[in-house]
C-alpha cells in the first residue's frame, strides 16, 4: 500500500506513476507495507537535503526509511517511510539523458524504494548489488512494453486492408491482464469496414468483460507516422474505458505516444446526453 502526494508547485497527474509503483510492490513482494512518494520542487528538496544530510544543494531523490529507526514499533504493518522526488530535477535529468520525464521518475521511484528496503551504495559491493537490482526491475517493466510492440507488429500481418493499404493492429489489456486482439478489416462497401481498436474492444466484450474492466489500449499503424484513433473508435473507447486509462499509439518503427482517454476524447457524448 502506498500513497503518491503532490507538494510540487504545479498540478501533476499522479496516476501516471501508479502503474509502475504497483509493479514494484508486486515484484518486491511488499505485502502488508506502507510508504509515501512525495513530489516537491527544487527549494523544498534543497531544504531537506541541508537539514537532514548537511548538503546545501538540490538533489533528485531523498528517502527517509522508518525501519532504520531503533524504536520498536509494535504494529502489524511495515511502515517503510517516505520518498521525496524533486520534479524539477527529474525534468532536467530526463532532458540530459534523452528520455522522458516519466522514465526518469520511474528510475527515481525505484532508487528511493530500494533505499527504504535497506539497499545502499556507500561502498562498491553494496552499489553493485543495489544498482543491479534497480536496473533489473526497470528492464523487467520496460520489457512488457517491448513485448507489446512485437505482438502488435506480428498482428499487423492479419489486417485486411486491400483498399487503403493502411494496416492497423490493436491490443486491449484488461484489469486482470488478459489481452484481446483486433485488426482493421476493410470492405468494398466502405461503411462495413471496422477498425482494429473497435475489433479489440468488442472482442473483450464478447468474452464477457464489462465497462470499467479495461486498463490500456495499444494501437500500431503500418506507417512511419504515429496515427490517431478515428472518431468512431474514440466513441467506443469512451463508452467502455475510464477517462484515466491510457491509449498507446505506435508507428511501425516502434516510436509511440501515450494519451489518457480524457486527452483523446476531451468532449464526449455519453449516456447523460441522451434524452
Amino acid at each position: 500500500m502506498f500513497e503518491i502526494i503532490n507538494e510540487y508547485s504545479k498540478k501533476l497527474d499522479l496516476d501516471n506513476f501508479s502503474d509502475y509503483t504497483n509493479f514494484l510492490v508486486k515484484e518486491l513482494s511488499l505485502n502488508n507495507c506502507y510508504f509515501n512518494i512525495i513530489f516537491v520542487d527544487n527549494d523544498y528538496i534543497q531544504k531537506l537535503n541541508k537539514q537532514y544530510r548537511g548538503i546545501d544543494k538540490v538533489t533528485d531523490v531523498i528517502s527517509f526509511a522508518l525501519e532504520d529507526a531503533k524504536d520498536d514499533i509494535n504494529i502489524d504493518i511495515r511502515m517503510l517511510g517516505d520518498i521525496y522526488i524533486c520534479y524539477d530535477r527529474a525534468e532536467e535529468q530526463a532532458k540530459s539523458f534523452n528520455h522522458s520525464t516519466l522514465e526518469e521518475i520511474e528510475f527515481l521511484i525505484t532508487h528511493g524504494l530500494l533505499h527504504l528496503l535497506g539497499y545502499d551504495h556507500m561502498n562498491e559491493n553494496d552499489e553493485k548489488i543495489m544498482f543491479d537490482k534497480q536496473y533489473s526491475l526497470l528492464s523487467m517493466y520496460q520489457k512488457e512494453e517491448v513485448f507489446m510492440e512485437e505482438k502488435l507488429k506480428k498482428l499487423l500481418d492479419h489486417a485486411y486492408a486491400p483498399y487503403s493499404k493502411y494496416r492497423v493492429s490493436a491490443i486491449v489489456v484488461m484489469k486482470d491482464n488478459r489481452e484481446f486482439y483486433g485488426v482493421n478489416v476493410e470492405n468494398a462497401s466502405y461503411g462495413a469496414t471496422i477498425c482494429a481498436e473497435r475489433n479489440a474492444i468488442l472482442n473483450a466484450i464478447t468474452n464477457g468483460y464489462k465497462k470499467g474492466d479495461f486498463k490500456k489500449l495499444y494501437v500500431m499503424t503500418d506507417s512511419p507516422k504515429i496515427g490517431n484513433c478515428c472518431f468512431l473508435c474514440r466513441q467506443v473507447i469512451v463508452e467502455f474505458m475510464d477517462s484515466k486509462c491510457e491509449v498507446i499509439n505506435y508507428n511501425n518503427k516502434g516510436e509511440y505516444q501515450i494519451k489518457k482517454v480524457s486527452e483523446l476524447c476531451p468532449y464526449i457524448f455519453g449516456s447523460e446526453d441522451l434524452l
